[in-house]
């Protein structure tokens, strides 16, 4: 590369030139950090590169991409017939970094990487990563990256490893070690979760509210975390405690972002993963965090950022009313299934009753100043959530 100029000119320069260039300065780097589009004071340079960062003038980025999409078509079609899988990999690289939603451009890489052309899954992540730092809610971006996660670790999503379907299950009284068979999952490396979790949190941080990285994160969770927290084996403690960590980050995230509920709808994800981890893994979650301090640690959180904005988001009052719901609902009704090994658990639920009462939320709220978002959330607390 040091021999390579470190910019190339527009003058008198084709858009397939400076395709091909672009191309093979993306190959030779080691790792590309990032491709994106900037103003250059040089009206005529068209690329530069500097610390295995790719830059794009503003003002080629409509050649380039209309020249990668017209190649990529006729790559679809079989016009193209010289270095066909070559071309199908670069012009399709090309039109995701720079239109990321092209779901066209996307699928064909799906093909190319089942037919063995494309075989470095780390690679097409880190291509997924480009794209996400400068579209961070694009939902295409997020949707092959799980599709990559599937291809790695053979994940077929089953709706019996989600927390909501497991709930079904505990209440129709299914036998646990039925149970533990059907989410009995392969281990992987935490390299990769880990991973995930930077890239997800990395797009929540540069878009407020963003729902799709949030979503990703619980796909992450549901797919790779809990199945393998909920089935006992001498590793799962190590799942319930990423699940822990979880929590703990999420409420972290939350004090910085009060009106994100998209982060809190996340959050009670996770209180419902820890809450039936405890029931059908009782031991080895005790040994990461007690079921009473799931849900007090959520309420009292959410109870101290209410006072200090004086409940004036509206997001927090959502969270609340949700948190009670998963005691008044889930709790409860898991506790009403008749099982022996529920006894410590009906324990938990009395020891909480006083704390998750309709008197105790009503006292809450005469200390909070009275706005539309407390009145509200008294008069949907007492039809949705603690009915007379």
């Amino acid at each position: 590369m040091s021999e390579e100029p470190n910019a190339l000119k527009t003058a008198n320069t084709t858009a397939e030139e400076v395709f091909k260039w672009f191309n093979r300065i993306f190959d030779e780097l080691a790792i590309v950090k990032e491709v994106a589009i900037v103003f250059l004071d040089k009206a005529n340079d068209a690329v530069i590169v500097e610390e295995n960062c790719i830059g794009i003038s503003k003002s080629f980025v409509k050649q380039l991409y209309l020249f990668a999409y017209k190649l990529m078509l006729e790559v679809v079609k079989g016009k193209q017939c010289t270095f066909e899988n070559e071309a199908a990999i670069t012009s399709t690289r090309c039109v995701v970094l720079l239109c990321p939603d092209c779901c066209t451009a996307w699928n064909i890489r799906k093909d190319l990487m089942l037919m063995k052309y494309i075989i470095d899954y780390k690679q097409e992540l880190n291509l997924t990563k480009l794209v996400l730092q400068k579209q961070p809610k694009s939902s295409e971006s997020f949707s092959h990256r799980r599709w990559l996660l599937n291809q790695i670790f053979k994940v077929t999503p089953n709706s019996n490893m989600q927390p909501n379907s497991v709930l079904k299950m505990l209440l129709k009284k299914k036998k646990l070690n039925t149970l533990a068979v059907a989410l009995k999952f392969k281990r992987f490396e935490w390299e990769i979760i880990n991973n995930e979790m930077s890239v997800s949190h990395e797009a929540a941080r540069m878009h407020p509210s963003n729902y799709t990285a949030w979503s990703h994160r619980v796909w992450v969770i549901d797919c790779l975390i809990f199945p393998s927290a909920i089935v006992s084996h001498k590793d799962s403690n190590v799942f319930v405690k990423s699940l822990h960590k979880e929590l703990i980050d999420g409420l972290k995230w939350t004090e910085y972002n009060v009106s994100d509920y998209s982060c809190m709808s996340y959050l009670e994800h996770i209180v419902l993963c820890l809450v039936l981890a405890h029931f059908i893994n009782p031991l080895n979650t005790s040994d990461v965090i007690n079921l009473d301090d799931i849900l007090t640690t959520a309420l009292e959180h959410n109870s101290d950022l209410l006072r200090l904005y004086n409940g004036k988001h509206e997001a927090l009052w959502v969270h609340r009313r949700a948190i009670f719901k998963i005691y008044h609902t889930v709790l409860h009704r898991l506790c009403s299934v008749e099982e022996p090994s529920y006894k410590d658990h009906r324990n938990v639920k009395l020891d909480l009753k006083e704390k998750f009462s309709f008197c105790t939320e009503e006292f809450f709220c005469k200390n909070i100043p009275k706005n539309c978002f407390c009145l509200r959330h008294l008069s949907t607390f007492k039809q949705r959530v603690y009915p007379r």
